[in-house]
């Protein structure tokens, strides 16, 4: 039997909080520009890495959105922050998967 511990908790609280406060901020500059738009990719390609932990399978779906909404905003011109979302959308689903697998075979 699968059961839930608090770790799943808290990441899905984390992820919440993380699309809350996304949601909620303003980007700084013109409406229009590549940069507002690079931005709000990099924003958006965190929210997805954030609820990849949890989903399993589904997570390397985000992930792999992710990675190419992060790709895209490198081109745009977020360099460092579409390369830091690059590398975090290939490692975060992988580590979520193996924690999922790793409660399924060995339960507490």
């Amino acid at each position: 039997m699968v059961r839930l511990h608090i770790f799943d908790f808290i990441s899905v609280l984390i992820a919440t909080i993380i699309t809350i406060y996304i949601a909620q901020a303003k980007n700084p500059h013109e409406k229009g520009s590549n940069k507002y738009q690079a931005l709000r990719l990099c924003r958006i390609s965190l929210v997805l890495i954030a609820w990849s932990f949890d989903l399993g399978l589904i997570g390397f779906a985000f992930g792999a959105v992710a990675l190419m909404l992060a790709v895209i905003a490198i081109i745009k011109g977020q360099p460092l922050y579409g390369s830091i979302l690059t590398i975090a959308s290939i490692v975060i689903p992988i580590l979520g998967m193996l924690w999922t697998v790793s409660s399924i075979f060995h339960p507490k």
